[in-house]
């Protein structure tokens, strides 16, 4: 994992306990999004109604941004992926998504980009035991991916994907999830919680009995700090990756290079917006260390970055 609790709690199935201050702790594992996921609400009445709420989002979700299965009562990323350049109505839901990629496309420069399936399913070709990747498809896909755009109507809810590329929202899938379970969180009340999506993204509240909020260490480097209120994105090369030559080939592509060696082993961000958080923490894998900090204090994010031969570190890791 990119990012270890300390303690983080896991279990097989629902349960209820009470906390020595009063608050009921209700928990669940589930799997969604090609994740393990834990859940911990910690309210003073019984939990399973918000754990219920959350696992619907959750199911709904991991649905509706399925790139490589149909569903015949949905249309999803998958189905629009077989209907390049027909115009689509599409629910508000997928809509709202599609819109903040594009979104999130524009703010990274194209560091963060929607289309780069193609590119991913190549990585994803490639044998373990006897690596080899084609030069002149990488290109290709390059290619397509400059000629790729994806048109969104607003009043009529409807968007054509126009181009050879193929949507994948992997990036950014579990924080934009994450983002609406915090909304509902919020709206409800609660306070006390910790969502924990893989460790690749968290959503942490407040931690009953603990002022300080939970213990975090980057896993790696040694790093713990504690925190509350807040979220967390990583993304490294330590998971996902295939020994190629010498180097390590991961699953985080360059949209502009089609290298799947990032420029950095590992970036941790901190924030408020898990949905940002997600983008950014793949996006900033292939940026340059200057226009990390810009984009990081536009967004008020605080980072941790493991390069190849050295570290940078916002104020709040110092």
């Amino acid at each position: 994992m990119n990012v270890k609790k300390i303690p983080l709690l896991f279990f097989s199935t629902l349960f209820i306990s009470s906390c020595n201050n009063g608050l009921i702790d209700t928990s669940k594992n589930s799997f969604y999004f090609d994740t393990a996921i834990t859940c911990n609400i910690f309210s003073n009445v019984d939990g399973d109604q918000f754990i219920s709420k959350i696992e619907n989002i959750f199911y709904e979700y991991n649905r509706l941004l399925d790139n490589f299965n149909s569903y015949n009562d949905l249309i999803n990323i998958n189905y629009i992926n077989e209907h390049k350049n027909e115009e689509i109505i599409v629910s508000r839901e997928l809509y709202d998504v599609l819109d903040f990629a594009i979104e999130m496309m524009d703010i990274t420069s194209g560091y963060f980009n929607p289309f780069v399936g193609n590119l991913t399913n190549i990585y994803r070709s490639i044998n373990p035991s006897n690596p080899h990747i084609d030069e002149n498809e990488i290109l290709k896909e390059i290619n397509n991916l400059k000629q790729t755009k994806l048109i969104l109507d607003n009043t009529n809810l409807s968007i054509t994907l126009i181009g050879e590329g193929t949507i994948d929202l992997g990036a950014i899938a579990k924080g934009y999830v994450l983002n609406l379970i915090k909304d509902y969180l919020e709206q409800n009340s609660l306070t006390y919680y910790l969502i924990n999506m893989g460790s690749s993204s968290v959503l942490l509240g407040e931690k009953p009995r603990e002022i300080e909020g939970y213990r975090i260490q980057i896993e790696h480097n040694g790093i713990i700090y504690q925190t509350k209120n807040i979220s967390i994105s990583t993304s490294s090369i330590y998971q996902q990756n295939i020994a190629y030559h010498d180097e390590f080939l991961t699953h985080i592509v360059n949209p502009f290079t089609g290298s799947f060696n990032p420029k950095y082993n590992l970036v941790h961000l901190l924030g408020d917006n898990p949905a940002l958080l997600d983008a950014f923490s793949t996006a900033f894998m292939n940026m340059e260390y200057q226009d990390i900090v810009s984009l990081s204090k536009k967004y008020h994010l605080e980072y941790f970055i493991e390069a190849k031969e050295n570290i940078y570190r916002s104020d709040f890791f110092n």
